[in-house]
């Protein structure tokens, strides 16, 4: 796929940027990975040495530089900074220690944002983020604006964000939510 290849020629770009690849000297390469986190996800690539195949792991060749490399490129549609703060926002609402509810009102005093920080957004917006947990759509039902308010708490925020990864990576094949629902990985 298209992010595939994103992560390939990154993993390309750095390697040829610091001279990892020299004409003669293919089979004793030695190169670094590379991780790009963007807004929506994430691309991971490495070369790697496979005792098996997988649909992450491909074939690379630049003529008279790199004969037959395997590079192990993964993208995580869903992995990237926006979205994951996104994710932690969703789990923070079903949470009554950082979520206060008034008659149109839901705020989310959010540990991860600075202290001073406030924004409000439409409570339909937030629910078209990505298909939610229904208790969040339950809590939220008729509810006009979220306030979204920085507390500034590091050891909080790490342990949400240990939390919120850790549900990430427990998902299984297609899925990146929190919530257990779909969401692509390309």
């Amino acid at each position: 796929t298209q992010s595939t290849w994103e992560g390939l020629f990154l993993w390309a770009s750095i390697n040829h940027v610091l001279k990892n690849f020299r004409p003669g000297q293919a089979s004793q390469l030695t190169t670094v990975g590379v991780l790009d986190m963007g807004g929506a996800s994430t691309q991971i690539a490495a070369m790697t040495y496979p005792k098996e195949r997988s649909k992450y792991i491909h074939g690379f060749s630049i003529d008279g530089y790199i004969e037959n490399a395997f590079v192990f490129s993964k993208s995580i549609l869903g992995g990237g900074l926006g979205e994951a703060h996104k994710s932690l926002l969703l789990y923070l609402v079903t949470d009554p220690e950082y979520t206060v509810f008034s008659e149109e009102t839901v705020t989310i005093q959010d540990p991860c944002a600075n202290t001073g920080f406030q924004t409000e957004i439409p409570v339909s917006e937030f629910l078209s983020i990505r298909p939610i947990l229904p208790k969040s759509i339950e809590l939220l039902n008729k509810k006009k604006t979220i306030r979204i308010e920085g507390k500034a708490d590091t050891k909080k925020c790490e342990n949400l964000c240990n939390i919120v990864v850790s549900s990430m990576a427990r998902c299984e094949g297609e899925n990146r939510n929190i919530d257990n629902n779909n969401n692509n990985d390309n």
